[in-house]
């Protein structure tokens, strides 16, 4: 126990784990503070614009966080990174606070023109210190992205509560994020600047580019997968609808950071397994392992998530609640698909996967712009759920082309029904109060399906 505690490579996965856990958990439990604050009309406008910050955040990385992993170690490749983010931090700041008047006008909802400056503003620290993160990262400085990490969310959390309790509303929460952001970009622009210096060497800038563009465009994809929803709803439904759709959606994203820990993992060791056909054996037994272990995630997030929004949020808000089964089934879903995509990723490129993604994204698109009308939010988790499964497919049939991994298809499909069947039964004989020991049961299921197996007894547990 000693020596695992002692690991270095343990001890920076467990660095960058708290982290991710701190940085998402305290938005979570910020929630009854925002809530009790903010009108459900006033939490869809929030949701809304969090919404825009994903996709500027995509676009105007760039890619530059990746293309630092891949050639940091050239020659004046991070110095020049950090002079190309800022340099599209600052074009976007001022880009933006002109543009503003003109995009109050255009929004689905009523935004205030302040909010729209404020976010604006924070787009472009966002985009400016994206390559000093990704810097700690590549010099592995684990201790540090954590101590900045966490700072940044703590001290994020105190601002949107002091604002909101004077009655800031939700300039209140964009306002404290801006501060935040701000105070990072300082500390870690200085520190890279120091070691690094900045600049912009021109072949350098055309390597990045050339590298980062596709890793763009296969994030627009998620988040046409992820997000843009919200903009298709924004003009069929009311905020309050959309405010309950937000709220249900976070806890669709405690499950993936519930499956973080698994993949932070395996994904740097699933492709050493490749080679051999014993390695790719105990690729699909660790794969089903991470299926079971999903599995129960969703299954307590769906059995939990209800109780704890009636709990944690006003009255108003309850509605979310029976959101919540469905979005933890998509999650399961985008999880799924991420496991078994290895052989994709297997190449020289990321030309296929992006391809993938961007398909799933057509698909996505295509059912918000058909469903959402007449349906409204469940027809946005039914186009969303279509488009999941089909992204579940591709990843897997061509994943399976390039590199043959004997998964357990039939049992892992076994308790997926297993586990829905027990949710759908439970609720039709209204025994949903026990719903809580449906992760149990799933866990029965997985070792009765042979996808796990109690250790032997003297086997070397490493």
């Amino acid at each position: 126990m000693k020596a695992l505690i002692c690991n270095p490579a343990v001890r920076s996965a467990a660095f960058y784990a708290v982290a991710l856990v701190f940085g998402k958990g305290v938005s979570f439990l910020m929630l009854p503070l925002v809530t009790g604050h903010l009108s459900p009309a006033e939490y869809g406008v929030v949701e809304l614009l969090a919404s825009v910050a994903d996709v500027a955040g995509i676009v105007f990385g760039l890619g530059l966080a990746d293309v630092l992993f891949r050639f940091g170690r050239e020659e004046g490749m991070p110095s020049t990174l950090l002079g190309f983010s800022l340099s599209v931090g600052l074009l976007l700041g001022i880009a933006g606070q002109f543009a503003a008047p003109a995009l109050v006008e255009m929004t689905p909802v009523p935004v205030a023109l302040i909010d729209l400056r404020i976010l604006s503003a924070s787009l472009a620290l966002t985009a400016a210190i994206q390559v000093p993160l990704a810097y700690l990262r590549y010099r592995d400085r684990p201790a540090l992205f954590a101590v900045v990490s966490v700072g940044k969310a703590a001290v994020q959390a105190s601002l949107v509560a002091v604002f909101l309790i004077a009655g800031g509303g939700v300039t209140a929460v964009l306002a404290g994020g801006l501060i935040a952001d701000g105070l990072v970009a300082v500390i870690l622009v200085g520190l890279q600047v120091r070691e690094a210096g900045i600049g912009i060497r021109r072949k350098h800038a055309k390597l990045a580019l050339g590298y980062g563009m596709p890793l763009v465009a296969s994030g627009m994809a998620g988040f046409c997968l992820g997000s843009f929803d919200r903009w298709v709803l924004a003009g069929h439904v009311s905020v309050e609808d959309l405010a309950f759709y937000g709220l249900a959606a976070k806890f669709g994203l405690i499950a993936a950071l519930a499956m973080q820990p698994f993949e932070m993992w395996w994904f740097p060791r699933r492709f050493s397994l490749l080679e051999t056909e014993e390695g790719r054996r105990q690729s699909a037994d660790i794969v089903g392992i991470g299926f079971v272990y999903g599995v129960m995630v969703v299954s307590g997030v769906a059995a939990l998530g209800p109780y704890v929004i009636t709990w944690m949020t006003p009255l108003a808000y309850h509605p979310a609640a029976g959101l919540v089964p469905w979005l933890a089934l998509i999650a399961l879903l985008h999880t799924t698909s991420n496991l078994v995509n290895v052989g994709c990723y297997a190449g020289q490129t990321t030309v296929l996967p992006m391809c993938l993604n961007g398909l799933a994204a057509v698909v996505a698109v295509t059912g918000y712009i058909l469903l959402i009308p007449p349906f409204g939010v469940m027809g946005t988790i039914a186009a969303t759920l279509i488009a999941q499964s089909v992204r579940l497919v591709l990843f897997f049939v061509f994943s399976q082309r390039r590199v043959r991994i004997p998964h357990h298809l039939l049992r892992s499909a076994l308790l997926a029904s297993a586990t829905v069947l027990l949710f759908v039964g439970m609720g039709v004989i209204q025994l949903s109060d026990f719903y809580i020991f449906i992760p149990l049961a799933s866990l029965g299921a997985a070792f009765a399906l042979g996808l796990l197996r109690a250790p032997e007894r003297g086997a070397n547990p490493a």
